[in-house]
């Protein structure tokens, strides 16, 4: 496989530190049972040594857990377990990328008359690459997070990228209702117009 799906070098740490540290204790429960089963040993001296291997067995099993989290942070790639997972995540948010530009190349093309309409789409626009961007230099950072204070000025200029453009999409909504109720209002003044014209043809006549 060409991206194994765990790290090669923390496997390999994991084989070692069991074959050192987790191996030598099993073996010892399976000779503590054996030497019980052909009555070396008393029942109540199995079951001390026993409960003694057992207590071992997860202060080791849970040092090793400690050593192979700081193993694993040790060897991330660009913050990542492996270098599988680390090509998932960028392929996902490539993704977004492609449709922001896709997005961008659209609004280019289409020729938008209407002050507000236009600058919602700005605004959307903008908000998408500033996601884009966001996700991309996450993809690539290699502590396993932002700082607090990234995710709070993230929140705040989202929203008001947002907000922004949801309130000129809206404006632009209302103004395109007037225009219409206008037009309608137009057109049936100049439609009772010429009825009263036609009518006085008629009566002329």
């Amino acid at each position: 496989m060409l991206f194994p799906k765990e790290n090669r070098v923390v496997e390999l740490f994991k084989t070692d530190l069991y074959k050192t540290t987790i191996k030598p204790i099993e073996l010892r429960i399976l000779e503590n049972r054996k030497r019980y089963d052909t009555s070396q040993i008393s029942a109540k001296e199995y079951i001390d040594q026993n409960d003694l291997l057992i207590s071992k067995f997860n202060e080791v099993n849970k040092q090793n857990k400690i050593l192979i989290e700081q193993t694993i942070d040790k060897n991330r790639f660009f913050g990542w377990r492996s270098v599988r997972s680390f090509f998932i995540g960028f392929g996902i948010r490539i993704v977004i990328v492609f449709l922001t530009l896709i997005l961008t190349f659209t609004i280019s093309l289409i020729k938008i008359q209407d002050v507000y309409l236009k600058k919602a789409f700005r605004f959307l626009e903008i908000s998408s690459w500033g996601l884009s961007v966001y996700l991309l230099v996450w993809c690539f950072w290699k502590d396993q997070d932002f700082p607090l204070s990234a995710y709070r000025l993230a929140v705040v200029c989202g929203s008001v990228l947002i907000g922004s453009g949801m309130v000129y999409f809206v404006s632009y909504k209302q103004k395109r209702k007037n225009i219409e109720s206008e037009e309608k209002i137009k057109f049936r003044n100049e439609t009772q117009l010429i009825i009263e014209e036609l009518k006085e043809e008629l009566l002329s006549k």
